[in-house]
């Protein structure tokens, strides 16, 4: 991606497009007060940094005032972009924000370009390229403990630290390998197992961070479970009763759901995808068993299953099997406000049925919502296996656990040299330099332009 050069002035809206109380209008470079200036009505006020300025905005074309606008001016280097900046809050309108953006370029800005303005800070040192992923991770965040991780990441520089502690750690054993290679007259030749030791410790620690990010992506991606059962059990009552929203389409009539339908909701500040399925059970209807079929992949798919069993009915084979499931089940009797009060029905027998050893069970309506907050307490109990900050401190992105495998892979490869005395060891140092490059890209040292296309595409215009 070519980005404008550093001494040309940017400038880009910078809240999502719509109507709403406030819009912003961002500015970085070197020009950025002086094309405010000549858009104030009155431009002697933007005199200092740090004091928030109240002002008309004219248009410069027929002198005709546009808003009343604060203006947050911030001087270098004390600004996110670490360049003289300047944010212009005006009214909330399409139209208006458009325009005063338009009249920012035509006093001599340059439209900025996905991500340009963060890719700023990362060039003038305000940010490095983890914090700067950490920015995008705060961006698209769905909940509250993703916020929290890409906040801290951001504010503790986190992962930047443990990415830099590899790096030094793999560059000083390589320093005493390549100091023997060069000098072997003067520098005696290193303890293999003593290098190996020290290589091991560090291939172990990168393992470790990689199966804890592993564990942990469902605080970015969110958590997918699946609702199956027989037709007519109440999935999609149960669906709509934990999105508090009528989302899927309920009537008495068997099968009416004949398609996968998804929804997202918050729990313990996790994302967690609900996915309603087609009933289980053998048809000739060929759109049937294609729904079917669907329900069984999305079930295999998610890691948690509900099934959704009806107290007023014998439980049919194909709910039975669904047992066989790898994910952790809860069972739900549904349908629990048809019972009358001795419990009796159809399903009670199979509510000590030794197949139902071990798993969890609870009673729900959807009409009258019991046991709907067992459902949820139950899903949170499993969200809470999930690394907190304190243990994490950071949450990789896919980039980022691809790179750092390709480290682990470098490294594994460097020990297995140094095991086999017969090698020479300058076979050993291979691995290291690539090993070392891979993590200087991870720290955005020398990263590649392919690499920070990448990273900031995913960016909007005015960040």
């Amino acid at each position: 991606m070519m980005f404008n050069d550093l001494e040309t002035t940017i400038a880009a809206i910078a809240t999502p497009a719509g109507v709403g109380g406030v819009a912003v209008v961002r500015l970085s470079g070197p020009d950025s007060w002086a094309v405010t200036k000549a858009l104030m009505q009155h431009p002697k006020r933007l005199a200092d940094a740090g004091r928030v300025v109240v002002d008309w905005l004219v248009d410069t074309r027929d002198g005709q005032v546009l808003d009343q606008v604060v203006l947050l001016p911030f001087r270098a280097p004390n600004s996110y972009t670490g360049q003289d900046v300047v944010e212009i809050q005006t009214h909330g309108g399409r139209a208006l924000v458009q325009l005063v953006l338009q009249r920012c370029l035509a006093a001599g800005a340059t439209l900025a370009h996905a991500g340009e303005f963060t890719h700023r800070a990362m060039v003038c040192g305000r940010l490095n390229l983890t914090q700067t992923e950490s920015v995008l991770d705060l961006i698209h965040a769905q909940g509250e403990r993703m916020v929290k991780l890409a906040a801290h990441n951001m504010h503790q520089r986190t992962l930047a630290g443990l990415l830099e502690r590899y790096w030094q750690a793999i560059q000083t054993i390589q320093a005493d390998m390549v100091a023997h290679i060069d000098f072997p007259d003067e520098v005696d030749e290193p303890d293999r197992g003593v290098l190996q030791c020290r290589l091991e410790e560090t291939l172990a620690d990168v393992q470790v961070q990689l199966a804890l990010n592993h564990r942990s992506q469902p605080i970015r991606d969110g958590l997918r479970v699946a609702l199956g059962g027989a037709p007519n059990a109440g999935k999609s009552s149960l669906f709509n009763r934990l999105l508090q929203s009528e989302r899927a389409i309920v009537t008495p009539q068997a099968g009416t759901t004949r398609d996968t339908l998804t929804e997202t909701m918050l729990v313990a500040g996790v994302p967690v995808t609900l996915v309603d399925t087609a009933g289980l059970r053998t048809s000739t209807d060929d759109i049937e068993q294609q729904g079917v079929a669907r329900a069984r992949h999305a079930m295999a798919e998610s890691a948690l299953t509900l099934i959704v069993a009806d107290l007023t009915q014998p439980v049919p084979a194909e709910t039975w099997a669904l047992l066989e499931q790898a994910a952790p089940i809860l069972w739900v009797w549904h349908k629990a406000d048809l019972i009358d009060c001795a419990g009796a029905g159809p399903a009670e027998a199979c509510r000590l049925d030794s197949r139902l050893e071990g798993v969890e069970q609870c009673l729900v309506s959807s009409h009258t919502g019991q046991g709907i907050e067992a459902v949820l307490d139950w899903i949170g109990q499993q969200l809470d296996t999930l690394p907190d900050i304190g243990e994490l401190g950071y949450l990789l992105s896919q980039r980022q656990i691809r790179q750092l495998e390709a480290v682990a892979v470098e490294l594994q490869g460097a020990v297995d040299a140094l095991a086999q005395p017969r090698l020479p060891l300058d076979l050993a140092t291979v691995p290291l330099t690539n090993a070392l490059l891979l993590l200087q890209e991870l720290l955005g040292r020398d990263a590649s332009e392919a690499v920070l296309d990448t990273v900031y595409a995913r960016f909007c215009v005015g960040k």
